[in-house]
């Protein structure tokens, strides 16, 4: 056996100063390479997909409810190092002198979103940027929709239920917009502390209870995995693929392609190492 394995070292080696397994070595260092950049491109461009996702969700994972979440849940969030942020959505009516609109109105805590950035501006049609922050309290941040239906300028202000707000800036981008009917009408952001004040929400008010969580993809998938079994039936756990189905299908598209492109790759890689055997096996 080991005669035998020190002539298949000499035959190696003569064949390899011969220069025979130059072009079968290269054919494979060609093709571990071109399988391995295909599949970090590939990776990269999922990963990037995904992030992109989250951010117009606003979270990387969400628990939606007509109830309060358990505090437990946001607990065990916060102890598995997660970021975490509370709303609640309503739909109401902003008044203005005479002027009403139905309105669409989140309530938020600090560090919304957890994922990607509102955009506002200073004023209608003014020049738009990420704004970090909630809107603070006595304030909020309104559609340019809004603003038109109730000739609001900013600094007028607006009736939400018992209280009034200053219409502080203008919202032009949210991450995180639910496609519901109530959805569809002018978005209001106040800050979650001024809800109480409004006494809009009472006994049988339609109203969903949000909980947005971010953070590393394992964290986040051994949380689901974690909080899934808890879950009562009047609540929903939403990520980027269940949040949006246009952005859904846009992620399938993308998976299919990239696998495709592996297995081209895989494919061409094994035809360059195959020509190269057989050469070699020729010669």
């Amino acid at each position: 056996m080991i005669r035998r394995a020190r002539l298949g070292l000499r035959l190696l080696a003569r064949d390899w100063r011969a220069g025979e397994l130059h072009i079968l070595i290269a054919a494979l260092v060609i093709a571990v390479g071109a399988v391995t950049a295909v599949g970090f491109f590939n990776d990269r461009v999922s990963r990037g997909m995904a992030q992109q996702s989250a951010d117009m969700l606003g979270a990387d994972l969400l628990v939606l409810g007509s109830q309060p979440a358990d505090p437990a849940w946001v607990g065990e969030a916060v102890a598995r190092g997660l970021r975490h942020a509370e709303g609640i959505e309503f739909a109401s009516v902003a008044v203005r002198g005479e002027a009403l609109q139905l309105a669409s109105v989140r309530a938020v805590t600090d560090r919304y979103p957890v994922r990607g950035a509102v955009r506002t501006a200073e004023r209608l049609y003014g020049e738009d940027a990420p704004t970090p922050g909630v809107p603070a309290r006595g304030t909020v941040w309104v559609e340019p929709r809004l603003m038109h239906a109730l000739a609001l300028a900013i600094g007028d202000r607006i009736e939400i239920g018992e209280a009034q707000f200053v219409v502080a800036r203008v919202v032009t981008y949210e991450p995180g917009r639910s496609g519901n009917f109530f959805a569809l009408a002018p978005r209001v952001l106040m800050n979650r502390d001024d809800v109480d004040a409004t006494r809009v929400i009472q006994p049988g008010s339609r109203v969903t209870y949000g909980n947005a969580f971010a953070g590393p993809e394992p964290v986040i998938a051994a949380y689901r995995a974690w909080i899934a079994p808890r879950l009562a039936a009047h609540f929903q756990l939403i990520d980027a693929r269940d949040g949006n189905r246009t952005i859904a299908r846009a992620l399938e598209r993308v998976e299919r392609y990239i696998g495709l492109t592996s297995l081209l790759a895989v494919v061409l890689a094994g035809v360059a190492i195959a020509m190269a055997a057989r050469r070699y096996s020729a010669r």
